[in-house]
């Protein structure tokens, strides 16, 4: 009787095991259909937003660029070329705060891509377009409690590590009495250590918080968020998904994030080959023609290399959402949950 309910507990345990495992050929036959699906609207998303961006970036080199045919340039010359630069590096910035607003609510979409489809909730890409712009308030809220409960204690930690160091190596009798070489040698030490070490962890806390974008989605309820106790119960969630993830679901995710990380290098090599490639363009062709090459060259390099990225980041994901459904159905007894609030904003 005994090893019979044995038997049973370790069946149940497997199933369990089975249901939070998601094999590879499923996860990637999930990241290659959704690839399918929504790549031409993504890449069109990405350019829409970038393309203010590059267009400033386009002037600013072409700018730096026609400033090296001019070997004696006039005053007023050098006056509109230095007002252009300024001027055209402060929009720069403006742009790069919109951009980044834009592609914190169009990250939202992309959630409400996966999260929809799981849900056989069919949405125009006007709907999930609208619906990630009245989620960005709260999305906002989440990203300053998530900042509170996980990064602060990273800056408190950099905080700590340069303070010991200055306490140790400039302050104490101890630091004093060491020679300069030994000296260079503890604060190496010290820096490549703390530094390897916080990284890791700053990597740890992006897997660990990988599910918070579907955990938002089919939690959220702004009638509901302004109490702790929603938030509670958020957290509380997310700690039992990262739970019922460990092992093989852990592994799975942490290759996901190395492999996107070695996707985004391999994009980063191959810009910059073709980058080279338009420059060498650019030294054959005279005066203006060959400027007008490289900035253009330069400009839709960035472009493409940044429509590649969000690509990976995408992929990514559609990963993480197949592993966040198996972790979810292992709690809940279902791989997904229809947040009637969310859908109620298209």
């Amino acid at each position: 009787m005994f090893r019979h309910n044995l038997q049973i507990r370790n069946n149940m345990q497997l199933e369990r095991q089975n249901s939070t495992n998601p094999s590879w050929d499923e996860i990637f036959q999930e990241i290659g259909k959704q690839l399918r699906a929504r790549s031409g609207l993504l890449t069109k998303r990405v350019l829409k937003i970038s393309l203010p961006a590059l267009a400033i970036l386009f002037l600013i080199q072409l700018f730096g660029r026609l400033s090296q045919f001019s070997t004696n340039p006039s005053e007023a010359f050098l006056q509109f070329q230095i007002s252009s630069i300024l001027w055209g590096s402060i929009a720069l910035v403006v742009i790069i705060v919109f951009t980044i607003i834009f592609m914190a609510i169009f990250k939202i979409e992309e959630a409400i891509w996966l999260d929809s489809y799981f849900d056989k909730v069919n949405l125009t890409p006007e709907e999930s377009q609208r619906i990630s712009k009245r989620l960005y308030g709260g999305w906002c809220s989440l990203q300053y409690k998530i900042f509170y409960r996980y990064y602060l204690w990273v800056i408190l930690a950099i905080g700590a590590l340069l303070y010991s160091w200055i306490y140790i190596i400039v302050i104490s009798d101890f630091g004093k009495s060491l020679s300069p070489e030994f000296t260079q040698i503890l604060s190496s030490i010290l820096f490549i250590g703390g530094g390897i070490g916080i990284i890791l962890w700053v990597r740890y806390l992006k897997i660990k918080l990988s599910y918070v974008p579907f955990v938002f989605l089919d939690r959220y309820d702004a009638n509901l968020a302004h109490s702790s106790k929603f938030w509670n119960e958020f957290f509380n969630e997310l700690n039992q998904l990262n739970i019922v993830s460990k092992g093989d679901s852990f592994k799975k995710n942490v290759m996901i994030e190395l492999g996107g990380d070695v996707a985004m290098t391999l994009v980063e090599y191959i810009a910059q080959r073709i980058q080279i490639g338009f420059n060498v363009a650019s030294s054959a062709l005279p005066g203006v023609a060959g400027a007008v090459v490289g900035a253009a060259g330069y400009t839709m390099t960035r472009g493409a290399a940044e429509v590649a990225h969000r690509v990976i980041m995408f992929a990514k994901l559609t990963g993480r959402c197949v592993l966040y459904r198996h972790a979810y159905k292992n709690i809940h007894g279902e791989t997904h949950h229809i947040n009637e609030y969310v859908y109620s904003l298209k």
